[in-house]
């Protein structure tokens, strides 16, 4: 073959696009001759100037720039005839064909801190292999000292054996919610051998996939070398991993930082390599009466109310990253950091969206819960039509996101944005001449009561047909009773006229005993999404019927409110020759003329000039926290709700808008343990 090699990187100096050497590009340029030229074959064609030939039974591989892509144009000052342009990176391929080398060798790069095992371990006396059997138990596991002593009894006890057979199982209480707990467990089954088990909990990213990782684990730790185990777990997401990390060795770092726990994962390759081990994992069918495989689920369940966690130890590998991402100095997020981080990102926007002031007509709901922001996003994203993206479809969202957040042009938003169109003064509701024409006035209008009260009885009875013919729960008593007295579908027009008669000072608050008023701005409201949370067991069927029947609901809804009071507005709109050219062209108008002729010095100018802003809006941090619930710990609770979410406990951040209050108190023995493994910081 042709012997290609790098282009000088001094001739890159002046290009800008490379700032560091990492992302310095792969220009391969012809060789014109150097020792690995092999002459026979370059006389074969006097074009090739160094020619090499090799026997190998692996070729790596790597993609290159086309000719007529946009990156030759950066290279067109050096003046080359022949060159190929690599589509990664100098660095990377460097790196992959080390890890190729390194995997063809058996050399692994993952090494402990401490001083490497013996390969030689048959020749050692018994102590030497038992003190390098229990190595990895001291030093790679942050846990009591008795629960390494179990581990420790158990490797003494197996050293003579070779041939394993185990039942493992992983188990998870109360996911979902602050008081989750995660547990692990597993038996020796082979009758030649003692049949012994284990069980422990962990903390931290509670999830089924964590708990079996660990069982597994814990089962490598107590294994002598070059032992073989058939490891038998209902998990078939361990398996797939496992799977996928045997027939992959070479893995950059980036993807092992992106894997799930992939601390526990590391510690476990790096067992079966160094200790030599032979490990087979068996799909089995969770509770499916397999005697080993209840016996390990009871004593993972077990496992899970221990008090005592088992935590993997990041310092025992040495060169498994530059640098590991840590949660307030307490542990080691190991798992993917973009998608961790945007638990505290995505509820620090929606925070400050709902301590938004044109929210305030809704601030009660907001603050007790009553809206299920989980079903609004669906409904808001919710495509009715055919195609992706149209000019339809935005005018639908733009819809839904104005009335939403109170900001659809009624009279007042109107008379704000356009001054000198409308009249000064309040602009009362054109339906029913009573009240300011606001986004909040739509549901209290009582000109659309006698349209909406047999509304809600024909949606009534729409829901409760619809659950009766597809519920899907076992919970499938009392549909009637529970629906007929929901506040959902009843005109309360004593509590409408309250609202109504508010202090003039005082803005118009929505009350939350008429919850519907929350589907005209396209807010679903808990009162109903909790009909379909608790007779539909199926997610996408829950969904669907909810997105279905809220859609045909705020449609009709719609027609007899926003769609009444938009023609009535329009006619008196024409009635004072307001019409949409003269909006278009406001903003225009009002603008000076900057093509002004020079004044003199007894002349006034008829427009004020014109200014440019000097300053943006500074928008300041709200110290007041979610929902404007002073009460509560401002240190604690918001990290407890930005950040903590899959870490401290299960679910994610929208699982605790409502119930911030969390006790800290009983991670303080974890604390306690953590701190011990780690210097005082100064």
């Amino acid at each position: 073959m042709e012997h290609y090699i790098p282009i000088n990187n001094s001739l890159l100096v002046n290009d800008p696009s490379f700032q560091s050497s990492r992302s310095s590009p792969l220009i391969l340029i012809p060789c014109m001759g150097c020792h690995l030229n092999d002459y026979s074959l370059v006389l074969q064609d006097a074009r090739i100037k160094c020619t090499i030939s090799i026997r190998i039974n692996r070729l790596s591989v790597f993609n290159i720039f086309h000719r007529s892509n946009q990156v030759h144009k950066r290279y067109a000052n050096l003046l080359l005839k022949k060159y190929f342009v690599s589509t990664k990176p100098l660095h990377f391929i460097r790196y992959s064909a080390h890890s190729i080398y390194l995997a063809q060798h058996n050399i692994n790069t993952i090494t402990p801190v401490h001083t490497s095992l013996s390969a030689n371990s048959q020749t050692s006396d018994n102590d030497d292999i038992i003190k390098q059997l229990t190595l990895p138990i001291q030093s790679a596991l942050l846990c009591k000292d008795f629960i390494k002593s179990s581990l420790i009894d158990i490797a003494k006890k197996f050293l003579p054996f070779t041939n394993f057979e185990f039942y493992s199982d992983g188990s998870v209480s109360n996911i979902g919610t602050i008081n989750s707990k995660s547990g692990f467990g597993w038996l020796q089954t082979n009758p030649s051998i003692p049949q012994l088990s284990f069980n422990g909990s962990t903390i931290f990213f509670p999830s089924s996939f964590k708990s079996e990782s660990l069982a597994i684990l814990t089962i490598l730790l107590v294994l002598p070398f070059y032992a073989t185990c058939h490891i038998y777990t209902d998990s078939q997401n361990c398996i797939d991993i496992f799977n996928q990390k045997l027939l992959s060795p070479t893995i950059s770092p980036r993807r092992r930082l992106k894997q799930n726990n992939f601390l526990i994962w590391d510690l476990i390759f790096w067992l079966i390599s160094h200790h030599h081990l032979t490990v087979h994992l068996v799909k089995v069918k969770g509770h499916s009466n397999n005697k080993g495989n209840d016996q390990a689920d009871a004593l993972a369940k077990k496992g899970r109310i221990s008090d005592d966690p088992i935590l993997i130890n990041h310092k025992f590998f040495q060169q498994s990253s530059l640098a590991l991402f840590n949660y307030n100095h307490i542990y080691i997020i190991d798992r993917n950091i973009r998608k961790w981080s945007d638990t505290p990102i995505q509820s620090r926007i929606f925070n400050m969206a709902v301590n938004n002031s044109s929210l305030s007509p809704i601030n009660h709901q907001i603050t007790h819960g009553d809206i299920d922001w989980h079903y609004t996003k669906q409904w808001i994203n919710f495509n009715p039509t055919d195609t992706p993206t149209s000019t339809k479809l935005r005018n639908i969202q733009s819809s839904k996101i104005k009335k939403s957040t109170f900001n659809h042009p009624t009279g007042n938003i109107l008379q704000r944005n356009y001054p000198d169109l409308y009249p000064l003064g309040r602009i009362n509701c054109t339906e029913c001449s009573f009240d300011e024409d606001t986004n909040s006035h739509i549901g209290l209008c009582p000109a659309h009561r006698s349209a909406i009260e047999p509304l809600l009885s024909k949606f009534k009875q729409k829901l409760i047909d619809l659950i009766k013919d597809e519920h899907t729960s076992s919970f499938s008593f009392d549909i009637e009773c529970r629906i007929n007295n929901s506040n959902m579908f009843k005109l309360l027009p004593n509590i409408l006229d309250t609202a109504r008669q508010a202090d003039p000072t005082t803005l118009i608050r929505i009350p939350r005993e008429q919850p519907w008023i929350l589907l005209l701005h396209h807010l679903i409201p808990r009162d109903l999404a909790v009909f379909f949370d608790n007779y539909f067991s199926k997610k996408n069927e829950r969904s669907r019927f909810l997105i279905q029947f809220v859609s045909e609901f705020i449609s009709e809804l719609t027609t007899i409110t926003w769609s009444s009071r938009s023609r009535s507005f329009k006619r008196w709109e024409k009635s004072l020759d307001i019409t949409l050219k003269k909006k278009k062209n406001y903003r225009k108008n009002k603008s000076p003329s900057r093509l002004q002729p020079p004044l003199s010095a007894d002349e006034t100018p008829l427009i004020a000039p014109f200014q440019r802003r000097r300053q943006y809006t500074r928008y300041y941090h709200n110290k007041v926290l979610p929902y404007f619930k002073q009460l509560v710990n401002i240190d604690v609770s918001a990290c407890i709700r930005w950040t903590t979410c899959n870490f401290l406990h299960s679910g994610t951040w929208e699982s605790y808008r409502d119930s911030l209050l969390f006790n800290l108190d009983q991670f303080s023995p974890i604390q306690s343990l953590l701190d011990s493994y780690n210097p005082p910081r100064t």
